[in-house]
C-alpha cells in the first residue's frame, strides 16, 4: 500500500494588494509597458482588443441609426 501524502498547506495571505482603475478602454501607458513586460506582445494584444471594441461599437451604433431612420420614414 502506498504510503499517504500530506495534503499542501494553504499559501499565506498576501502582506499587500495592489489594485489599479482606469478610466476609458486602455491603460495608461506605464502600465501598458508593464503588460508587456509580463506578457510580450500584451500591450499590442490589448491594443488591438481595443481597436476591435471599437469597430463593433461603430457598426452596432450604425445599424441602429439605419433602423431608426428606416422606421421614421415609415411613419
Amino acid at each position: 500500500m502506498p504510503p499517504l501524502e500530506k495534503p499542501e498547506s494553504p499559501a499565506p495571505p498576501p502582506d499587500s494588494l495592489v489594485s489599479a482603475h482606469w478610466s476609458g478602454p486602455l491603460p495608461p501607458p506605464a502600465t501598458l509597458k508593464q503588460f508587456d513586460e509580463v506578457i510580450p506582445g500584451g500591450a499590442e494584444r490589448i491594443l488591438r482588443m481595443a481597436e476591435a471594441e471599437q469597430a463593433h461599437r461603430h457598426l452596432t451604433d450604425i445599424t441602429a441609426l439605419k433602423a431608426d431612420s428606416r422606421a421614421i420614414s415609415r411613419g
